[in-house]
């Protein structure tokens, strides 16, 4: 299967996992915990060397929002989408 084969799969999948998001940041919260998605951007990996475009972002640098969000203090968001620039509007 190749990128261009498989892309389709990426279309409905980003909507699926904010929705379950927004699901278990509900049901969690009243434990204390939170639950946030990611977007830590397109990064320069094994998985995305065979994409016909070039990508500099590296590891590190995608991330660094993943940490962001795993570090929360207790009073932090839940439920949202993030990417470096802060909340990603859906």
């Amino acid at each position: 299967m190749t990128w261009a084969t498989s892309a389709g799969c990426f279309r409905s999948a980003p909507w699926s996992r904010l929705c379950m998001t927004t699901q278990y940041a509900k049901e969690l919260r009243s434990e204390g915990i939170l639950v946030n998605a990611a977007a830590p951007g397109a990064c320069a990996t094994d998985f995305t060397k065979d994409i016909p475009m070039t990508i500099t972002r590296t590891a590190a640098q995608g991330a660094a929002i993943v940490v962001r969000l795993a570090t929360l203090g207790p009073d932090g968001s839940t439920g949202g989408y993030f990417h470096d620039d802060g909340p990603v509007p859906w």
